[in-house]
Parts: C-alpha cells; sequence; structure tokens
C-alpha cells in the first residue's frame, strides 16, 4: 500500500473521529392557568416531564447541529398558550461518512395542562400530565410511563406504543 494511501486512510479516520459539536436552548414561560402547550418538531425525540412549577420549561440540545445555524426554532406565547416548533434541515450529506446528529427536546410542563406534542420522526415519552392529551409520531415509539388522567389520543404507523399503565381513554 502507498503512502499517500496509508495517509488518506489515516486522516479520514482523524476526520471520522472528530469531536461532534453539541449545543442547547431554553427558555422558561410563566403560566397561571392550566396551560395549554404545543410542541412541532420534524425530526427528533420528545420527553415531557410533569411538575408541581407555574411554568413551562423547554430545552432543546442537539448533537451535531448548531442552533440557529442549523436548528431553527420558533416559540411564542400568548397568556397560557405556548407553541414550540423546531425545524431540522432536511439535507443531511457528510462526504467523509455518517456523523451522528441527534435533537431532543425536554419539556416541564405542570401537571393540569392540555398537551399537542408531535414529532415527524422520533420517539415521545411522557410522564402523566392532566388535561386534553395528543402525542403523534410519524416514525418512533410513544411512551406514556405512567397513568395518564385525562383523555388522550396517541397516534403512531407503527407498533410501537407503550400504553399499558394508561388508564385514559383513547380517543380515535
Amino acid at each position: 500500500m502507498s503512502k499517500l494511501c496509508v495517509a488518506g486512510i489515516v486522516l479520514l479516520s482523524l476526520v471520522a473521529a472528530a469531536p461532534v459539536r453539541a449545543d442547547e436552548w431554553s427558555k422558561k414561560y410563566s403560566v397561571s392557568a392550566k396551560p395549554n402547550l404545543r410542541v412541532d418538531v420534524n425530526d427528533g425525540s420528545i420527553e415531557i416531564f410533569s411538575t408541581d412549577q407555574k411554568e413551562i420549561e423547554a430545552r432543546i440540545t442537539t448533537v451535531g447541529w448548531e442552533i440557529p445555524k442549523y436548528i431553527h426554532i420558533t416559540e411564542s406565547q400568548s397568556g397560557d398558550n405556548v407553541t414550540l416548533e423546531v425545524r431540522v434541515p432536511h439535507a443531511n450529506f457528510n462526504i467523509f461518512g455518517s456523523r451522528r446528529r441527534s435533537l431532543k427536546v425536554e419539556i416541564h410542563i405542570p401537571r393540569q395542562a392540555d398537551l399537542d406534542a408531535r414529532t415527524g420522526d422520533g420517539n415521545i415519552r411522557s410522564q402523566a400530565v392532566s388535561g386534553q392529551i395528543r402525542l403523534s409520531s410519524g416514525d418512533g415509539n410513544i411512551s406514556t410511563g405512567s397513568k395518564a388522567q385525562a383523555s388522550t389520543a396517541l397516534l403512531t404507523p407503527i407498533p410501537a406504543m407503550d400504553t399499558s399503565p394508561c388508564a385514559a381513554a383513547l380517543i380515535p
């Protein structure tokens, strides 16, 4: 094997093993009554944690994507209505091979809340929230993790829902 070929393989190995950039964004929203939260992510996982606080906290963490260079976040609040939309670029080509890229949206929400969480490609994991709940994944698992105490719609095109402890009515 020629020295040039060996040098090229070593260089490609170093580039492929280079650290992947991680980034984070967060924001808190004060709410007074039962909030209404809508989260829409085109490609990433969503984790929902219930709290006893009168606020919604959203945290977005990425690996391999820079915020806001590649990740587009649109958020708004009107009274107790909070909307969070997160978009990753569709072009994900890397000439040196695949790099690990991921996006996670973590939400801390009051136990009494209405929630609409959707992801086009990713898992949704939720703790108990009491209210109107709609969880939808185009290509991922949905797990409620504990007893839901509300009307709940769980939508996924694949049979990957863990709703065994869910005591809610599933809405078609």
